[in-house]
């Protein structure tokens, strides 16, 4: 987006400058280490002009963190945040009253050296030196996949002030403390022991220590920290930021559209009410957004998260992680590892990230992409787009009329029950139809195509694909390349398309086009009709009375005509002498019907092969009897007439 404006106001200096980035570096915010590093270096610089030096606040943290979090995620760099705060009023929302302030921003640079070198090289260095100031917070966000419009990876904010006289200051001791606020805006800090922390109505900062300590925010904007130790820490009302420390930490964020981060260690993460931000951090982490528009990061590690009423957005970062909407229209992103993703319930986006991922649309209309791993996508109960990814992928349609593409990859396409529309995507695929009327492409590749229990169309597409129907009235279509296509046990209507196809009806009556090329079709049991259409065409009949439709252009051969009463279609233009039979084994005869426009004469040799009896043409004549013999051209010595009216005509080979 473009750069908020800067005021002119010499308080709100920037640099801008463009460093390497750091693929290596571990994601996410600023710790209190990195704090106190940074600001023992703005410290150093102070003391040299005979400066005090500045106090870490923890208020004024929370102010730094969430602008810098802000630039790094909404992709900008200024002072002034996305939402059009400014840092007096993300000062305030910290808790922290003053009677002055400044800030600084960078982008870029990697370190706590870095960064504060920078800062003094520049016009930025009077906020820091300024002697009117006595507090100093930090915020630090770094990005790994930062592509969008502005590119620095690394985005660091210093907020320098003073605070107002009113705010009071707890210690606790060294033992194990049981501290309560008072009614104003306290700081509370733990001691080394397992202490019980409590604030109260105002805007409090309460810091852990370093046990195992209890927290509780109660009222207001709270900036709550665990710091060292397994903390349970519970924000309370109002909008809260929360940060767990180095351990195994509990944060609960109840009421207000809180900030909750883990950061170290195995923790548990809880939005509950309104639209929470929870960022796990490193560690095998379980977050639960609730209720609210929550946004859930799981980042580093094998982590939970559920997203809960509302529509949510969770990203479970690299591990192997699981992943439940649960209800409202969620995003749900895999990130890198074998993830097991459940969209929910309601209309959900799932992509499963890299590795070998398993996801599950449940209820809703969903929207399911695959992406690099050997992905298994199952599109739930509704109607549903599924997308396989770059590798070889297994996708299930599920109930509902669903649309499946495997894409890249040797993949697995399962319709499921509907009227299903499903492709192959590229490379050698397999695609299933299954309950339903179901639309069937193999696309590129060499491709198997298998119909299923109700009337489906199916097509090959590029490639030498194999093509099968199934039980009910299908429509089979060969590739572009030489394809197999066969029929089953319904009356199927099978087409060759370019390539040496070769198409088996199966044992009802079918409907065979043998396409451009060289094909060979073959009728099967039932009553089949047969078209060689171009190239050099082999049809076989099989059992049942079959009807052989030629047409100029191709040259076919007939074989099987001994089989049952078959019939001929001629198209226009094409006379008997162009053809030619073969007998088969059996040594009945056999009735052979000519069927043909009844506005077109058939001609064999000089004169009319068969006229009505009117002087007109015949049509679905019976035209003779062959009686078993071998006959490379039609002859009048090789039929019997059965008209006594008609007319059979013709010269001898």
């Amino acid at each position: 987006m473009p750069q908020s404006p800067i005021p002119k106001d010499s308080s709100y200096a920037v640099s801008r400058k463009s460093h390497r980035n750091d693929a290596e570096r571990e994601l996410g915010m600023a710790t209190l280490e990195l704090v106190s590093q940074v600001v023992a270096l703005v410290n150093i610089e102070r003391s040299r002009v005979g400066l005090p030096p500045l106090t870490i606040d923890t208020q004024l943290n929370s102010a730094a963190q969430e602008h810098s979090t802000d630039m790094a995620v909404n992709d900008f760099f200024g002072q002034i945040g996305s939402n059009g705060s400014n840092a007096a009023s993300r000062i305030r929302n910290a808790g922290y009253n003053f009677t002055t302030h400044a800030q600084n921003v960078e982008a870029g640079e990697e370190t706590a050296e870095e960064v504060v070198a920078s800062w003094f090289s520049s016009a930025e260095a009077t906020n820091l030196f300024r002697a009117d100031v006595t507090n100093i917070g930090i915020g630090y966000y770094f990005l790994e996949d930062d592509i969008g419009n502005f590119n620095q990876n690394h985005y660091w904010t210093a907020v320098v002030a003073k605070r107002s006289p009113e705010g009071v200051f707890i210690p606790g001791s060294e033992g194990v403390d049981i501290v309560e606020g008072g009614e104003g805006s306290n700081l509370i800090a733990g001691g080394p022991e397992s202490d019980s922390l409590y604030g109260n109505i105002s805007d409090d900062v309460i810091l852990g220590g370093g046990g195992n300590d209890f927290i509780d925010g109660d009222q207001g904007n709270d900036t709550l920290g665990g710091n060292p130790g397994n903390d349970t820490i519970f924000a309370g009302l109002g909008n809260d930021f929360v940060l767990g420390g180095q351990e195994n930490d509990i944060l609960n964020g109840e009421r207000g559209n809180d900030s909750l981060y883990g950061d170290l260690g195995d923790d548990t993460l809880f939005g509950n009410l309104d639209s929470d931000f929870l960022d796990g951090g490193d560690g095998n982490d379980r977050l639960e957004g609730d209720l609210g528009l929550d946004t859930l990061f799981g980042r580093a590690g094998n982590d939970v998260l559920f997203g809960g009423v509302d529509l949510d957005y969770l990203d479970g970062g690299d591990g192997d992680d699981y992943l439940e909407g649960n209800e409202g229209a969620d995003t749900l992103f895999g990130g890198i590892g074998n993830d097991q993703i459940f969209a929910g319930i309601d209309n959900d986006v799932v992509v499963a990230g890299e590795g070998n991922d398993y996801v599950d649309g449940n209820t809703g209309i969903d929207t399911l992409f695959g992406n690099a791993g050997n992905d298994t996508l199952i599109g739930g109960t509704e109607d549903d787009l599924v997308f396989g990814g770059r590798d070889a992928d297994f996708l299930g349609g599920g109930v509902g009329n669903d649309i499946l593409n495997g894409n890249i990859g040797d993949d697995t396409v399962l319709v499921g029950a509907g009227n299903d529309l499903a492709f192959g995507g590229q490379d050698n695929d397999r695609v299933y139809g299954e309950f339903g009327d179901d639309t069937l492409n193999g696309d590129l590749g060499n491709d198997t195509l298998i119909g299923a229990s109700n009337a489906d169309l199916i097509y090959g597409g590029d490639g030498n694909d194999v093509v099968y129907g199934d039980f009910i009235d299908d429509s089979l279509v060969a590739g572009l390349s030489p394809d197999s296509v066969a029929g089953t046990e319904a009356p199927d209507t099978l087409y060759g398309n370019a390539g040496d196809d070769i198409l088996v009806g199966g044992s009802e009556g079918d409907l065979l086009y043998g396409g451009q090329n060289n094909d060979s079709v073959l009728g099967g049991g039932g009553n089949d009709t047969l078209f060689g259409n171009l190239g050099n065409d082999t049809l076989i009949g099989g059992d049942g009375s079959d009807t052989f439709g030629l047409q100029l252009g191709g040259v076919a051969r007939i074989n099987d005509l001994l089989r049952g009463n078959d019939y001929l279609f001629l198209s226009e233009g094409l006379t008997f002498e162009d053809l030619v039979f073969q007998q088969g084994s059996e040594s009945n005869t056999s009735e052979i019907y000519a069927q043909f426009p009844a506005e077109d004469t058939l001609r064999g040799g000089t004169g009319p092969l068969v006229t009505g009896s009117d002087g007109k043409s015949a049509r679905n004549v019976l035209i003779g009897v062959v009686v078993g013999v071998q006959a490379e051209n039609f002859s009048s010595d090789n039929f019997i007439t059965t008209f006594e009216s008609d007319t059979l005509a013709g010269t001898s080979p």
